[in-house]
């Protein structure tokens, strides 16, 4: 029984994470700009600070969405769940790994390669965000979430819970890439992030 501050909170986690990721490609494409590659020194610790905030809400949502999903009369949802809020919080600890290794001016690697290195399990955690999002729309989603959220929530899931182990083997065509990147990664993934807000209010 999930309490009325946890629906609080889970709504308002589920808005700053909606806003972030947002808030995130915003800085990517705007003042960063799509052409430059690798880690940016002046925009990439505004970019760890959003990428900690959006972690830390994810991690909330997924605590208390486990509870208006029902997680423990339901293994599969709970598996997922649980394998996300791992994942999860392992990629929150790596969340100023950029700011940091370029503060300590270290050598040995570019900061850029040592991003790469930790952002490569970003594919995994992609994969898991896509069979979230279909277990979460099965469990209780489709009930609690308005129609939009529906639509956009089930884009994520069938796409993101399979094309990035295909992206780990090939590179598809530069228009595939761009399609998919803003469909669903600049368009549909924060608009579902955020209805799953209006699904906390009505639980």
């Amino acid at each position: 029984m999930i309490t009325q501050k946890e629906k609080q909170l889970g709504s308002l986690f589920a808005k700053i994470a909606a806003v972030g990721i947002a808030a995130n490609f915003a800085v990517g494409i705007f003042l960063i700009g799509p052409d430059n590659v690798g880690y940016n020194a002046t925009f990439g610790p505004l970019q760890s600070v959003i990428n900690f905030a959006v972690g830390f809400s994810w991690l909330g949502i997924l605590m208390y969405a486990a509870k208006i999903c029902d997680a423990e009369n339901n293994p599969y949802f709970r598996l997922v769940s649980n394998g996300l809020f791992v994942m999860t919080a392992f990629n929150l600890m790596n969340a100023f790994v950029g700011p940091a290794y370029e503060t300590a001016q270290n050598t040995l690697m570019s900061t850029s390669e040592i991003v790469d290195i930790y952002g490569a399990n970003w594919v995994v955690w992609n994969v898991f965000f896509g069979l979230y999002a279909l277990v979460f729309l099965r469990s209780a989603g489709k009930d609690l979430l308005p129609k939009w959220g529906v639509t956009f929530g089930t884009i994520v899931g069938y796409t993101l819970s399979w094309f990035p182990i295909v992206l780990a083997f090939i590179t598809p065509p530069d228009i595939v890439g761009l399609i998919l990147g803003l469909g669903v990664g600049v368009i549909s993934y924060p608009i579902f992030v955020f209805s799953i807000s209006k699904a906390f209010d009505n639980a």
